[in-house]
């Protein structure tokens, strides 16, 4: 029984340690995305190791120290926040989507769309099916760009009820990997809006680091004022390389505050088995009223949806 709950306690220890890693490297990133998951497993195995009397002291402070280092990774997530009531509040609503490319059940986000009433609408894994209802939608949303991809996951669009200024196409990457980037202004404010899709770290994790990285140049070269980036990062907030894309930009996590809200993979039934891998990431003086994940058929990701107070 000892023998097993140390095994335990060095596993959570390593997650726990995994996001200090000043250069990510496949085990340790694939770690790190686990910072909440260890932290509860921490606790757990000490309730049962001073119930059981197995191991000792050492044994006690291995996961006292796992638990201690998950809660500094989550606990900024969970903080209390009262954002200030306001209703004559001008905002900017923000949907962020991966629709999964196999998923042609275009209709769920539609209805997604029709009642959450968002200005931009960002999305990932775009096929023909979603380009269809883009177009569909444009009596609403009559500014759009999308990049429709049935064989890869890399379809890409953007629609709004803003019009879409200086809107770029950049490949941060590699070629085959769009990312968009452009402008919107509202109430005489003008945000600069990346949309991007990272490449899963399983397969390329050099290519995903390499658009955060491509992404940390081009914000230390345009310097812009009110930046807003969200798509699928996959990667957690505490995956060193988002981290490490974070502290140069500058950029908080629109979550911050609100609560974890996994977003993948998207059927399992407890916030705690999901890995919040969807983000939306803003200026540090953006005022965030609002950040939740919703259900969106068809998909195996939840969509979040972002309210920015202009």
């Amino acid at each position: 029984m000892s023998f097993l709950i140390w095994i335990g306690a060095l596993t959570v220890l390593a997650v726990a340690a995994a996001p200090f890693f000043p250069e990510p490297r496949r085990i340790t990133d694939t770690l790190s995305h686990f910072a909440l998951q260890g932290a509860v497993a921490a606790i757990a195995l000490l309730i049962i190791a001073v119930f059981s009397r197995a191991g000792g002291q050492a044994l006690y402070l291995c996961l006292l120290l796992s638990y201690g280092l998950g809660l500094f990774h989550i606990w900024p997530y969970f903080k209390t926040r009262r954002p200030k009531k306001d209703p004559n509040a001008q905002t900017l609503k923000i949907l962020q989507a991966n629709v999964l490319v196999r998923n042609t059940n275009a209709f769920a986000l539609e209805t997604l769309i029709r009642t959450e009433k968002p200005d931009i609408v960002l999305l990932m894994e775009v096929n023909d099916a979603f380009a269809q209802l883009c177009n569909d939608l444009s009596a609403d949303y009559p500014h759009h760009h999308v990049i429709a991809n049935d064989t890869t996951s890399f379809g890409i669009a953007v629609l709004s009820v803003l019009p879409l200024h200086d809107l770029e196409t950049k490949h941060l990457a590699e070629a085959h990997i769009p990312s968009l980037f452009f402008k919107i202004q509202k109430n005489e404010k003008t945000f600069h809006v990346v949309a991007l899709h990272a490449e899963n770290p399983l397969r390329r994790i050099d290519w995903r680091d390499r658009e955060f990285k491509e992404l940390a140049t081009w914000h230390e070269k345009e310097m812009p004022q009110h930046l807003i980036v969200g798509g699928d990062f996959n990667a957690t907030p505490w995956c060193p390389a988002l981290k490490k894309l974070a502290r140069s930009t500058g950029l908080k996590n629109a979550r911050k505050g609100f609560g974890l809200h996994g977003t993948f993979p998207a059927h399992m039934p407890l916030n705690l088995l999901r890995l919040p891998i969807d983000h939306v990431l803003t200026s540090p003086e953006t005022d965030v009223l609002e950040f939740r994940a919703v259900k969106l058929r068809g998909s195996d990701h939840r969509s979040t949806i972002t309210i920015i107070k202009l």
